[in-house]
């Protein structure tokens, strides 16, 4: 799935996602994963953020990102600390998740030789 920016989503997206942000110092999109074309590394003047969007048309995409902050909230430590699932009606039916940015990796499986 190719990865847009944020002057590439709907203008009511754009505008939520700035809405609580504050000002976007910069911005690098981010082309690992398959589940989200918003997947963005946002410098913010409270600091770093990592935003993934979608459009709300599939209901299974949805859940899966859904899911992954609602297990996210709850890893403490483990891992980025899920901020907010944002699902706000007024950014049409986009869903947002974000995470405090830090260094990371994609996520997959590993066998204990590799």
């Amino acid at each position: 799935m190719g990865t847009v920016t944020l002057a590439e989503v709907p203008l009511p997206v754009r505008a939520a996602v700035l809405a609580r942000t504050g000002p976007v110092l910069s911005m690098s999109s981010l082309d690992a994963g398959h589940n989200s074309p918003l997947s963005v590394r946002l410098e913010t003047v409270t600091g770093p953020l990592f935003v993934k969007g979608l459009p709300d048309t599939s209901p299974g995409r949805a859940a899966t990102q859904r899911r992954e902050y609602e297990i996210g909230r709850h890893l403490g430590g483990l891992a980025p600390r899920a901020r907010w699932e944002t699902p706000e009606p007024e950014a049409g039916t986009w869903v947002r998740v974000w995470w405090d940015a830090g260094a990371a990796a994609a996520a997959g499986c590993r066998t204990p030789d590799t």
